[in-house]
């Protein structure tokens, strides 16, 4: 399945009529839908698209589509204000990004574990001591903040492209246009967007996207607790893996920017929409099916679902640690107990300039070129078996995981091939495989 999926969407270049226009058209068009349409299916259909599907109305689902409300509208404003003021003020040490390739070095303010923590404690205080609780409130008002973050989402997106054009943070390379109105709206005009001298991407994707999963996560177990008066084991095990993983991304989240997400992808549609959006839309599906279908285990099963899951966590962390490890000490750091192998690959900057990086071929690098894929995929998987195989559903986070990881496996191996030339064809002969060894 990876491969024909690979195979279908990397047969198509950068700058192929399908990547510029076809995908962002279609993506564009059917991700605000499928926000609202996963919601409606989870409220009114009791997460069941056979259901939806068998039933199916379009005067009824423009009914049972949510509107835009103040409460909601103001629900999430205040999140994303308190994000960014927490970002801006919590102590945290300082980390100057790779550079680019138009030789600028963002920095971000490494506090995510603190306002990872202060975010759950601040609402927990609100609840205490006013009797407002915040938790219980944003799954009550889910689908009325996803319509509205459709377009909102959509309004930022547009004054990014906007800013990009006519103000960006870092002129040159690092916020140019393609010359494809679509596609620089799609994909963004600026590299690294800042604001008040916050990074824009720190702010949307670690802490107004990660974070917001997290406060989603927990507050579906707060929601299901006030049904039926317990917590499930299917739940229990879901929402722990879940914040086991955001807090190991917090704590690594360093390596965050040096991942294609921050370096290479640019600050548009793809990534700012769908961040606001796509991530608690689908992201946190599993924890929205769940609140109405408490399914129990025997506690000897939670734990051992909750023990691989966490397992998995530990190999994504691993592998990434190796990564970070090798380039912070120049590959002078043992890997495994073992002096670390290395391809030197040599590339040229945009002016010319020859330079060199190393490749790493030790410890999970040497299995794998992308083996801190295929644990995140394994740990999708993990905290959606709980809810069992009657549905489909709560599987569409794992389903687009697949989707989202082997195209980017396909973008990468094509960006390092066109900068790399000849010697990245030479790491390829060392680390044949992407993701499955012997597989593929």
């Amino acid at each position: 399945l990876t491969r024909m999926i690979s195979n279908y969407i990397n047969s198509f270049s950068d700058d192929s009529a399908f990547r510029c226009y076809i995908m962002p058209i279609f993506l564009m068009v059917v991700t605000p839908i499928s926000s609202v349409v996963l919601w409606i299916i989870v409220k009114y259909y009791d997460g069941s698209v056979l259901q939806f599907a068998e039933s199916f109305d379009f005067g009824t689902v423009v009914q049972q589509t949510p509107s835009i409300t103040l409460e909601a509208a103001l629900l999430f404003i205040s999140f994303a204000i308190v994000q960014f003021i927490l970002l801006a003020i919590i102590p945290g040490k300082k980390w100057v990004g790779p550079i680019s390739e138009g030789g600028n070095r963002p920095e971000y303010r490494l506090n995510g574990i603190k306002c990872y923590l202060l975010i759950h404690l601040l609402m927990a205080l609100i609840k205490v001591y006013t009797g407002v609780d915040l938790f219980v409130m944003a799954i009550d008002r889910l689908g009325e903040m996803i319509f509205f973050l459709t377009f909102f989402g959509i309004f930022i997106c547009i004054i990014m492209y906007w800013k990009g054009k006519l103000a960006p943070t870092y002129p040159g390379v690092d916020s140019r246009s393609s010359g494809n109105i679509i596609f620089d709206f799609y994909w963004g005009m600026e590299l690294y967007p800042e604001m008040f001298g916050i990074s824009l991407k720190q702010l949307v994707n670690c802490r107004i996207g990660m974070s917001g999963w997290g406060v989603l996560a927990t507050s579906y177990a707060v929601k299901q607790y006030y049904l039926y008066g317990y917590v499930s084991e299917s739940m229990v095990v879901s929402v722990l893996l879940q914040h086991a993983y955001i807090l190991k991304f917090f704590f690594w989240e360093d390596g965050y920017f040096n991942t294609i997400d921050i370096m290479h992808d640019r600050f548009g549609y793809y990534i700012c929409w769908g961040c606001l959006v796509w991530i608690p839309s689908l992201y946190t599906l599993i924890g929205h099916f769940l609140v109405n279908h408490p399914i129990r285990y025997h506690p000897m099963l939670a734990t051992f679902l909750l023990f691989m899951g966490l397992l998995f966590i530990w190999i994504n962390y691993d592998s990434d640690r190796q990564r970070k490890e090798f380039r912070d000490f120049d590959g002078k750091h043992n890997v495994w107990g073992k002096k670390p192998t290395y391809i030197l690959c040599s590339y040229k900057t945009i002016d010319g300039e020859k330079l060199t990086n190393k490749m790493i071929t030790s410890g999970w690098w040497g299995v794998v070129r992308k083996p801190n894929y295929v644990p995140e995929l394994l740990l999708a998987l993990s905290w959606t078996i709980p809810a069992g195989f009657n549905y489909i559903l709560p599987y569409f986070y794992f389903l687009f995981l697949v989707v989202l990881l082997v195209d980017r496996v396909g973008r990468d191996d094509d960006r390092c091939q066109r900068k790399y030339g000849k010697d990245w064809d030479n790491y390829c002969e060392i680390v044949k495989y992407s993701l499955i060894p012997y597989i593929y």
